[in-house]
């Protein structure tokens, strides 16, 4: 499984690291710190050693924190309007 930088550097993500601006709009938009906050909640308050294993290559505990929230209707639409600001920027 590649790398979350990996990834980072790959189609649209590519395009959006590039756009610093834009990529600020989506980091400060409330639908971002709504998703953020249930990720946080969703791995138990380690957020940032589940990202920081995904980028090592071992995401497992990312994705499962993104399965529980999409698995909730209310994550669901979270994630769905952090989508469509993604779109707009």
């Amino acid at each position: 499984m590649p790398k979350f930088d990996e990834l980072l550097r790959q189609g649209e993500a590519a395009k959006l690291m590039e756009d610093r601006q834009a990529l600020q709009d989506v980091m400060d938009a409330p639908e971002t710190r709504q998703l953020m906050a249930m990720l946080q909640q969703s791995v138990g308050g380690d957020l940032e050693g589940a990202a920081r294993s995904a980028m090592n290559g071992s995401p497992q505990a990312l994705m499962d924190a993104m399965r529980k929230l999409m698995d909730s209707q209310e994550g669901a639409q979270v994630a769905q309007a952090v989508k469509r600001k993604l779109k707009r920027s």
